[in-house]
């Protein structure tokens, strides 16, 4: 899967038809994602309608930053997510554990 396909397409879909996964997670993420298919996108499952946005939404409690290739490779295996935090391929600015707690969306 692409980073433009999760954030416009199966992330918008999974917080329409499961609100209350969305209300477990309660957070808002803002991605920074640069390269070929990158963008800024902001995850908001703070709202009553839980939705995604294109562009950094003020109500992000933290923003992740990394090149598509490093977010994609994390998608396809999400073990990998852990090693390209410690390398410094993904990059996280302000609640970190928020960010940590992102895949149980994914679930």
């Amino acid at each position: 899967m692409t980073a433009k396909e999760l954030f416009e397409e199966v992330l918008p879909r999974i917080l329409r038809e499961n609100p209350e996964r969305a209300r477990e997670f309660g957070g808002s993420i803002a991605f920074d994602l640069k390269g070929t298919g990158g963008g800024v996108w902001t995850v908001d499952a703070r709202s009553l309608a839980p939705k995604v946005v294109s562009g950094k939404a003020d109500s992000a409690l933290c923003t992740v930053t990394a090149e598509v290739v490093d977010f994609e490779a994390m998608l396809a295996e999400p073990k990998a997510a852990l090693p390209l935090y410690q390398q410094g391929k993904i990059r996280v600015m302000g609640d970190s554990a928020l960010a940590a707690s992102f895949h149980r969306l994914l679930r």
